[in-house]
C-alpha cells in the first residue's frame, strides 16, 4: 500500500500518534448563479429557460458540496419583484436583503448557453472567484440531439468533477503518524601494530583493539490536523536518548613525549533530544501559520496519495555529555563536559496509494509499515492513522 515514504529526522526517522479533539469548521462559500441563453426569446421565454439551467447547476452544486450556499439570478430577480410589491404597500424591505445576499457572494458561476440551426446546443459552465479573480472551474459540452436541459445536467455534472480535483470544499480532518526507532550497533576490529621503541631501542610489537558501540530509541507523534486545501495544524512530542561507546586497547601506543607503552582510552558520549514546537516561520495574510502542510493528490486510476510535510522548531533542545578516560603508559585523563546543541525534526512523507477519488465525501486509511533505517542495525516501524471529509 505504500508506495514511497521518506522521513527526515534528527538521527533516526519521525512520525506521531496522539488523540485529537479539534473540530474544524469548513467555511462556507456563497456562489452566485447567472445564465446566459441566446437573443431572440421573449421575455418570459427567456426568463424560463435561464431558470432551467440555473437550477440544474445548483441542484448539482448543493448535493456535491456541503460548504456551498447558491443564490441564483432567477430567485433574485423573482425576489426583488415579490419585495417591490410589498413595498408599494408599505411592508416590505425594498429589496435591501436581497441586495446585500448579492454582495457576499464568493463565486460566480456563469453558465452559457448556444443553439445552432442544426439542433445542437453547446452549455459551457465558469466558476470564477471574487478574490483573486480567477477561473477555479470550468466545462463544456456540444450536444446533438440533446434536450437543453439534458446537455446542460452533463455539463453540471463535469463541473463537479473539475471543482471536486481543486478541492473546491477541501477535505479536512486529522493524520496521526507514530514512529518508532530502535537502534544498536557494535563493531571491534584488531590490528597489528610495530612502533619502534628509540628509548628501549627495541620494536614494540601488539595490538590495538578498537570497539565501537552505539544504541538509541527514538520515538516520534505527530497530530497533523488538516484545516484546508494542504493548509495544516500540527502538534509533535519527539524523545531520543542515543549512547556511543568507544573502546582502544593499544600494547604500542606513543605518547607526546615520545615514550611507547600500553593505554587504555575510552569515550561515553550521550545525547538526549525533546521536541515540541512546530516551527511557524510561513505566513499567511500576514500571520504566522504552523510549518505543516497534507496534500491529497488524486491519480487517473482512482487512488490518491498523502504528500506531508512538517518541521520543528529550530532551537536548543539537545543535551550532550561526553565523559574521556585514558590510563597507562602516558598521563591519565579523565574529563567530563556538558553542552547543549541546536537540532530540529523535518517530516517529508508520502502516504499511498490509497482507493478514492476526489468526488468521495470521505477519506480514511491506517496502517503499519516496516521502514529501512537509515542507521546500520536500526529498525524503524511506523504507524498511520486518518481521516478526511468535505
Amino acid at each position: 500500500m505504500i508506495r514511497y515514504l521518506c522521513c527526515i529526522g534528527l538521527i533516526f526517522g519521525l512520525a506521531g500518534f496522539m488523540q485529537s479533539n479539534r473540530a474544524f469548521a469548513q467555511k462556507q462559500k456563497n456562489v452566485y448563479i447567472e445564465a446566459t441563453v441566446p437573443a431572440g426569446l421573449d421575455a418570459e421565454e427567456q426568463e424560463e429557460m435561464e431558470y432551467r439551467l440555473e437550477s440544474v447547476f445548483a441542484l448539482n452544486l448543493k448535493m456535491s458540496f456541503s460548504c456551498v450556499t447558491v443564490l441564483t439570478r432567477s430567485t433574485f430577480r423573482n425576489e426583488l419583484r415579490n419585495d417591490y410589491q410589498q413595498a408599494l404597500t408599505g411592508n416590505g424591505s425594498g429589496g435591501s436583503a436581497m441586495f446585500g445576499s448579492l454582495c457576499k457572494y464568493d463565486y460566480l458561476l456563469k453558465i452559457e448557453l448556444n443553439s445552432f440551426e442544426s439542433g445542437a446546443s453547446f452549455v459551457s459552465a465558469k466558476v470564477i472567484s471574487r478574490r483573486p479573480v480567477k477561473v477555479v472551474g470550468e466545462a463544456s459540452l456540444l450536444g446533438r440531439n440533446m434536450d437543453q436541459t439534458a446537455v446542460a445536467r452533463e455539463v453540471a455534472l463535469k463541473l463537479v468533477d473539475d471543482l471536486s480535483a481543486n478541492e473546491f470544499c477541501p477535505f479536512t480532518g486529522t493524520l496521526f503518524l507514530d514512529q518508532t526507532d530502535i537502534q544498536h550497533f557494535n563493531d571491534t576490529t584488531k590490528t597489528p601494530v610495530f612502533v619502534y621503541d628509540p628509548n628501549r631501542k627495541q620494536m614494540c610489537e601488539g595490538f590495538s583493539i578498537n570497539t565501537y558501540e552505539k544504541s538509541g530509541t527514538q520515538k516520534t507523534k505527530w497530530e497533523i490536523n488538516r484545516i484546508g486545501r494542504g493548509a495544516a495544524i500540527a502538534d509533535l512530542q519527539s524523545e531520543m536518548d542515543e549512547l556511543i561507546e568507544e573502546h582502544e586497547e593499544n600494547d604500542c601506543y606513543t605518547c607526546k613525549s615520545g615514550r611507547i607503552g600500553g593505554r587504555i582510552w575510552t569515550r561515553t558520549t550521550s545525547q538526549r533530544f525533546v521536541a515540541s514546537r512546530v516551527s511557524e516561520e510561513s505566513k499567511s495574510a500576514e500571520d504566522q501559520t504552523n510549518d505543516a502542510r497534507i496534500e491529497i493528490r488524486f491519480q487517473d486510476d482512482s487512488t490518491y496519495l498523502l504528500i506531508i510535510k512538517a518541521t520543528s522548531v529550530f532551537e536548543k533542545n539537545t543535551d550532550v555529555s561526553i565523559q574521556e578516560t585514558a590510563t597507562g603508559t602516558c598521563d591519565g585523563i579523565n574529563t567530563r563536559q556538558t553542552f547543549q546543541t541546536a537540532n530540529t525534526i523535518f517530516l517529508n512523507a508520502t502516504l499511498g496509494p490509497f482507493k478514492g477519488t476526489s468526488s468521495d465525501t470521505q477519506l480514511s486509511g491506517s496502517g503499519t509499515v516496516e521502514l529501512p533505517s537509515n542507521q546500520d542495525g536500526g529498525e524503524s516501524e511506523l504507524v498511520y492513522r486518518f481521516s478526511f471529509r468535505r
